[in-house]
């Protein structure tokens, strides 16, 4: 049986600290030869949150090397590609949730985290919090990850808007979110923390999009406008 081909594969990323924070706790993982792509936004007291978003994104990145060979030819049936995604990704929390206990300094400690990994003609996709995963096809942006806080769950007040309910590290076990797609050519996926959706509309972000330029041009003036 013939492999299907790979779709071709452009990938940028980029973050601004912004002038309210003074450290950037967004940690964004680029592993193109291997298809992957993560992002982590850190939480917690003092450098907890950085320390969280740094190690959930370098024990990944360890991983998805051990996991995935690129050169590979046999076919894996995407139902083991979710099933080794999901271990991975709570083989993270284990060992954040670890950390936390620990060192008193990061108690409390956690991140979000969203995911995608580009396999053939498909991309399977994971989250954690309020890290969001775009896809824009045919001049459309959707979402494709619904947040997981008390404003997203309950349609609370909007106070309650950033009270995360699920989030790597926080606790023993996480529940993620992980979901299979066929992908197109030509399609965009496009993933971003809470500090670009919270002050920037989905409408805002297809304008960007739709603008002329490269992938690089795009994104910077998206997240610098």
């Amino acid at each position: 049986m013939r492999k299907k081909p790979l779709i071709r594969l452009e990938s940028y990323g980029f973050s601004d600290i912004g002038p309210v924070r003074p450290n950037n706790e967004d940690v964004w993982l680029s592993m193109p030869r291997y298809r992957f792509f993560a992002l982590a936004d850190g939480m917690g007291g003092h450098n907890g949150g950085e320390v969280a978003a740094k190690e959930t994104i370098d024990f990944l990145s360890t991983s998805i090397k051990n996991l995935i060979h690129p050169q590979k030819k046999a076919k894996i049936p995407t139902k083991d590609l979710i099933y080794h995604l999901r271990s991975v990704i709570d083989q993270a929390n284990a060992k954040i949730y670890d950390l936390s206990k620990e060192k008193l300094s990061l108690k409390g400690m956690g991140t979000t985290l969203c995911c995608l990994y580009l396999y053939e003609d498909s991309v399977i996709y994971a989250h954690v919090g309020d890290s969001r995963i775009y896809r824009y096809r045919n001049k459309e942006l959707k979402q494709l990850t619904q947040d997981h806080t008390l404003f997203q769950e309950s349609y609370a007040k909007s106070a309650t808007k950033h009270i995360i309910t699920r989030a790597i590290g926080t606790c023993n076990k996480v529940e993620l979110e992980i979901s299979l797609l066929t992908v197109q050519q030509e399609e965009l996926f496009f993933m971003c923390t809470d500090g670009l959706s919270d002050f920037v509309s989905v409408q805002e972000m297809e304008s960007f999009l739709q603008q002329k330029g490269s992938l690089k041009k795009k994104v910077k003036s998206l997240v610098l406008h």
